[in-house]
């Protein structure tokens, strides 16, 4: 991304012979506008679109009345904001018996809208399914299943303000904001406190994170499945992710063989994704989720992925694809959920 003021001398600095220059976003400015002015317009009172980016309040309101509308789903409380706001899941539990627990999580970088709008359509797709698809029956049947739409609820309200804004809000010395995937407490590492990817002052020290931690560490013998969305570049990755060398990992093979199958299902129902070594294959990263899902908390299934698209429109998703987002995944899902079915049920 260039600055109106130095795209001439960009273009200059680039211009050579055999060098192809493709101009993606002509102006991300006016592109951000264009969105912002979609998600504060009136909208007609027809129910919820889930083919909108919303603002937290909606999602809020949208989780009561799944809840209500849907039996055997509850609203629960996973964590808290630095700002003191509730964050909340939507618990699948259609048989009482199921103990064994399935967790994915969105929006834990506040600017990546589309993570938020898929964890939505993923409860919209259970619900609906659940008395219709055999698939369906079978992962809420034999799984508790939890989905958290947004971790990051203050970072996601800030981005009406600042839309490319990454971190939570926490101020530390003259900067702000805490990069909350980069302090959970597998290899956490320091790093300057104005950094886009500062970590905290110490593991967890983020009431999201630590948040989540309570949450899950209790039920950690329990939990079959973690996986943070992202967006984005179209990527499903598994540990480790706090080196960029390939180390040792005994469930590498297995982690491996399921992201194939969950693959196979994206590609054949949208578009492909890379399988592949989170540090090693996209960049080495202390103190993220996926490696805080395996190695803190010992889910073999543990895994960070980044949605559409592939750098076309990067974090400005379009909202037309946010649905194709949604339904590929759902696939993945249902394929990912037949392995854990094979495994543990």
């Amino acid at each position: 991304m260039v600055s109106p003021d130095r795209d001439f001398d960009f273009l200059e600095s680039v211009s050579r012979p055999g060098l192809s220059i493709e101009t993606w976003i002509p102006n991300v400015q006016e592109r951000i506008d264009e969105e912002a002015a979609e998600m504060t317009r009136v909208r007609p009172n027809a129910g919820f679109n889930y083919d909108e980016y919303h603002t937290y309040d909606e999602i809020n309101a949208w989780m009561d009345d799944f809840v209500s509308q849907n039996s055997k789903v509850t609203k629960i409380k996973v964590s808290k904001t630095y700002e003191g706001v509730t964050v909340y899941g939507l618990q699948f539990k259609k048989n009482f018996a199921a103990k064994k627990i399935a967790y994915i999580e969105g929006g834990i970088h506040a600017r990546e809208w589309v993570s938020p709008a898929t964890m939505m359509y993923m409860a919209k797709f259970f619900a609906e399914d659940y008395d219709t698809d055999s698939t369906v029956k079978s992962m809420l049947d034999n799984f508790v299943w939890i989905i958290v739409p947004v971790l990051n609820i203050d970072g996601y309200k800030y981005t009406q303000t600042d839309r490319m804004w990454r971190k939570n809000r926490h101020t530390v010395g003259t900067c702000k904001g805490v990069d909350l995937n980069r302090n959970f407490d597998h290899m956490w590492k320091k790093r300057n406190f104005c950094d886009d990817t500062y970590p905290g002052t110490e593991a967890l020290s983020e009431p999201e994170t630590s948040g989540v931690n309570d949450f899950l560490l209790p039920q950690k013998n329990n939990l079959v499945l973690f996986i943070d969305f992202h967006a984005y570049g179209q990527l499903w990755l598994h540990p480790w992710g706090h080196t960029g060398s390939v180390i040792w990992n005994p469930d590498r093979t297995e982690q491996r063989r399921v992201a194939d199958i969950t693959e196979a299902a994206i590609n054949a129902n949208g578009k492909p994704y890379d399988v592949g070594e989170s540090g090693p294959d996209m960049y080495p990263a202390s103190g993220a989720s996926e490696d805080y899902g395996y190695g803190s908390l010992g889910v073999v299934y543990s895994y960070v992925v980044e949605l559409r698209d592939t750098g076309r429109y990067g974090f400005l998703l379009p909202t037309s694809l946010i649905n194709p987002t949604a339904e590929e995944i759902y696939a993945g899902m249902k394929a990912l959920g037949t392995e854990l079915v094979k495994k543990y049920a």
